[in-house]
């Protein structure tokens, strides 16, 4: 057979921008572990937490991530008004662009930022699966590597969602 001379357009790479807000109110010592895992796949973080979480606002600074107060937890007897914290995050975004929503006991796949550079539809991505607290202290002393909890795709593991604010 003769081969074709036709080439079929790949996507564009394009530098996208990525946002990322993270609400932790009560989950400070899941942040001191995820936030120096996740700092770089972003272009900002802001972290979503109440104003006395004096720990939350150290963890923030030492990974120049945007602490961003907010005293609306238990707004109207919610439980937990976690869409308000939210929005509160989504206010301060800069760019505007891709943002990443997600708690704070997620930590994403190596891939993640060349996966999302290099598509045009985007429905979810890999992160890893770690079972415990005890795991995550032994992945923040050195005692475990990441790579050795399981890369896992779906529900039921930890919040964490990609949306496009400019529909493209």
């Amino acid at each position: 057979f003769k081969k074709s001379s036709v080439t079929w357009p790949r996507p564009k790479k394009r530098k996208r921008k990525i946002e990322c807000i993270i609400v932790c109110k009560d989950y400070s010592d899941y942040l001191a572990i995820s936030l120096p895992e996740n700092k770089k796949y972003f272009d900002n973080i802001f972290v979503v937490s109440s104003y006395d979480d004096d720990e939350v606002k150290k963890i923030c600074m030492e990974n120049d991530a945007i602490f961003i107060p907010y005293s609306h937890f238990n707004k109207d007897g919610a439980k937990f008004n976690k869409g308000g914290a939210i929005n509160e995050g989504i206010r301060h975004l800069i760019y505007k662009d891709w943002v990443v929503f997600m708690d704070s006991d997620i930590i994403i796949k190596e891939d993640f930022r060349d996966m999302l550079n290099n598509i045009d539809n985007f429905y979810g991505s890999f992160r890893r699966f770690i079972p415990s607290f005890c795991d995550y202290e032994n992945l923040k002393n050195g005692n475990k590597n990441k790579n050795e909890f399981e890369a896992i795709e779906g529900s039921g593991c930890g919040f964490w969602q990609v949306v496009n604010l400019q529909g493209k």
